[in-house]
């Protein structure tokens, strides 16, 4: 039945019927009573056969309800049209009655699609009724958040200023007792003003000799004293290391130089006690005060005996040399110096020293008179033929007895200087007097201490955490090696345990990298394509006192082709050095085809510096000579972990090309080169014994360009490396303690 209403509703027969009823409506009086009665005709024949369907829908719908079903509904709707006749006159129901009928029912229908519009109105009366109590419930509620809110913050606001309240009480608390220290300091000052004064009247004398010397040095006076001198032949030259000046002088300098350590030293600590309780700080202060007086004073001679050259220079005659004239008088003139200039030179630079401090209610002038005996003892004995000076010095380098004596408190199996006390008068390569340095077994904390710290948080990711070797030894995000993603593979494919590291020539000139692991060996192949790598330095077996520390990741023989993902790489050649192998490698991919040399140092264990330092420079030496100037790539180098022995050789490698471009009077920071590493890699140079080898390996360099500049001198270096000790360094298969780090 559904189906047959469903077609009759598709047809749409009454939509065509009341069409055609408009049409006839509009053209009524146009057409003649033959075309009207012709469609009042079509449309009977069009309703008839829609009564007929309708009719058979009645039908239809009457079975489903049973017999009688529905016959209540025809009688009382349907019966008053079923009587003969109905459009005739004599019908039982007449034309005007069926009309009523009909006017009736439609005007039932208009009532009751005027109760439905009543009724929907209502419920959409309601409906906004609801609405706006709703809105009104929402207001309540807001504003009793708002009133919340608004409580919230009195109670804050009344604890804040209870708390600050709280916070003034202690500061005024706190500022009492610093006007308590401060009335006993000054009562403690007020015993000094006798000495006070003395040194005020000192002051003003010297400084009234200095401007003396000052106008004096810039006056035409000078210019006229050195026109006027004549050098005067002696027996002896005045550049003679026996020269009877250079021996007096020299005795009573190195006798000052002990009276300074012994007295003047120990009164500028008493000084700096009433203003620092930091015993070691105070003695990097005159340490620190002594170097930048040498400093200052060094270059300030140089620029007096520069200009008394070039002025003796145009009146110079004799067969004397002219260096002669001017050592001579020197000689006769060593007060003609700007002390006062030279004072504030140092103590500026003492402000610049970030090692030292001072509580801000003071300054280093309170060490002003050490300061200025320092600056006189230092251009006298820069003024000598043969000078004298201080041996350079560096914190956490490694304790030299030929030129320190450790103090009282310092420990004496600890072979890195914590901090020096004095130091050691030289001449030229030669110790006069010993200095004073403290060695603690912590020194080399600092080391740790002041190593940078980075985020590590690619390697930290649970995908890259199986990438990583040892958990503890984790690139940093800044410096790391990022591979190119792969296709269709997840982010984390652009990921190995690899640094750039900064060489002595370029900035990224290694990249220092953990031994690959079974699972990113192929990882590493593709960091080397990506790269144009050309040189692999390997410093680990792949297995040590039967640990794995790292995979063989290349062909294990020549000429049998193994493929890492994409690429295929063959051993062409193998030489094998004694002490170390190279590998001559075809790296190919696709057509592209490029050499690889890959150098497997044997003889270092881990975690030590078990070697000689002959043979590890001998290696680099070898490395250095296969990287060519057309080699545009970094070079790749790995351990186990790829900080230890890593470290200990990219440092060893700048430091010969350093000393090789270098004077041996030049000065070379080892800590401050290892800082710099360890700002682009963790823990690189891992342990001490690594860290003193480094020094060894120094030696035995400057010891070859000794011997290459003179080769009659034959000397032999001795090398004394220290013993490695435990170390944190964590496996990632298997936590434990390995080693101790530096």
């Amino acid at each position: 039945m559904a189906e047959s209403l469903r077609r009759l509703v598709n047809i749409g027969t009454f939509t065509v019927l009341q069409d055609k009823l408009e049409r006839w409506l509009g053209n009524y009086h146009i057409n003649t009573c033959d075309q009207n009665v012709a469609r009042c005709c079509e449309i009977i024949e069009l309703n008839a056969k829609v009564q007929g369907q309708l009719f058979k829908l009645l039908s239809v719908t009457a079975e489903s309800g049973g017999m009688f079903g529905g016959a209540s509904i025809i009688k009382s709707r349907l019966l008053p049209f079923l009587g003969q006749n109905f459009f005739t006159s004599g019908g039982s129901v007449t034309a005007d009655t069926s009309l009523s009928i009909l006017a009736e029912s439609a005007a039932k229908n208009r009532e009751l699609d005027d109760l439905q519009d009543q009724y929907e109105v209502s419920l959409q009366d309601l409906e906004a009724d609801l609405k706006a109590r709703e809105n009104e419930v929402q207001d309540l509620r807001d504003e009793l958040i708002e009133t919340k809110e608004e409580l919230n913050r009195s109670l804050r606001t009344t604890t804040s200023d209870k708390m600050l309240n709280d916070v003034e009480i202690r500061e005024l608390r706190r500022k009492l007792a610093d006007a308590q220290d401060e009335i006993v300091k000054l009562r403690a000052r007020s015993g000094l003003i006798d000495t006070y004064e003395r040194q005020v009247r000192n002051l003003k004398d010297e400084l009234s000799l200095s401007s003396t010397k000052k106008s004096y040095l810039d006056g035409r006076d000078v210019y006229s004293s050195l026109n006027s001198y004549r050098y005067t032949p002696r027996v002896g030259s005045p550049l003679s290391i026996d020269d009877p000046v250079q021996r007096v002088r020299q005795q009573n300098l190195i006798s000052r130089w002990n009276d300074m350590f012994s007295q003047d030293r120990l009164d500028a600590m008493d000084t700096l006690r009433r203003y620092s309780d930091d015993y070691e700080n105070n003695q990097r202060i005159i340490f620190l005060a002594l170097q930048e007086a040498f400093s200052v004073a060094k270059c300030a001679f140089r620029q007096f005996k520069m200009k008394v050259r070039a002025n003796l220079a145009a009146t110079h005659i004799g067969p004397e040399t002219l260096e002669e004239a001017v050592q001579d008088y020197v000689n006769r003139n060593t007060d003609l110096y700007d002390l006062p200039g030279m004072v504030a030179d140092v103590l500026r630079g003492l402000n610049r020293s970030p090692k030292i401090y001072l509580p801000p209610d003071s300054t280093f002038a309170v060490v002003q008179p050490f300061i200025r005996e320092a600056c006189k003892l230092a251009w006298q004995m820069s003024a000598l033929a043969h000078p004298l000076d201080i041996a350079v010095a560096t914190d956490a380098e490694l304790f030299d007895n030929n030129r320190y004596r450790r103090s009282y408190d310092s420990e004496y199996t600890a072979p890195l200087v914590n901090h020096h006390i004095w130091p050691a008068l030289m001449q030229g390569s030669k110790v006069l007097m010993k200095g004073e340095a403290c060695t603690r077994r912590g020194a080399s904390l600092d080391l740790k201490q002041l190593s940078p710290r980075h985020t590590t948080n690619s390697a930290n990711l649970d995908e890259n955490k199986p990438k990583n070797r040892y958990t503890n030894i984790l690139p940093y995000d800044h410096s790391r090696v990022i591979l190119a993603p792969m296709v269709d593979e997840e982010d984390s494919s652009d990921y190995i345990n690899a640094n750039y590291i900064p060489g002595y020539t370029y900035g990224k000139e290694f990249i220092a990298s953990q031994g690959p692991l079974p699972g990113t060996a192929n990882d590493f192949w593709r960091m080397i394509w990506e790269q144009s790598v050309s040189i692999i330095v390997m410093l680990t077996k792949c297995s040590e006192n039967n640990m794995d520390k790292c995979e063989h990741y290349w062909p294990h023989a020549a000429n049998e082709p193994k493929c890492y993902n994409d690429l295929m790489v063959n051993v062409t050649s193998v030489s094998n050095m004694g002490k170390y192998d190279i590998h001559i490698m075809d790296v190919c991919l696709g057509d592209e085809k490029r050499v690889v040399k890959h150098f497997h140092f044997l003889e270092w264990p881990d975690f030590s510096a078990k070697v000689e330092t002959t043979t590890l420079i001998e290696f680099i030496t070898t490395v250095r000579q296969h990287i060519t100037p057309d080699i545009k790539g970094p070079t790749v180098t790995h351990c186990s972990a790829g900080v230890g022995r890593t470290g200990t050789f990219i440092t060893v490698d700048y430091l010969m090309q350093y000393v090789e471009d270098h004077d041996l009077s030049s000065q070379v920071d080892i800590f401050d080169w290892v800082i710099q590493m360890r700002d682009h890699r963790t823990t690189m140079v891992q342990t001490w014994a690594q860290y003193a080898f480094i020094h060894d390996c120094l030696s035995e360099i400057v010891e070859r360009k000794k011997k290459l500049q003179n080769p009659e001198e034959n000397g032999e270096v001795c090398i004394d490396n220290l013993a490695y000790e435990p170390d944190d360094l964590y496996e990632n298969t298997k936590l434990g303690p390995l080693q101790t780090e530096l």
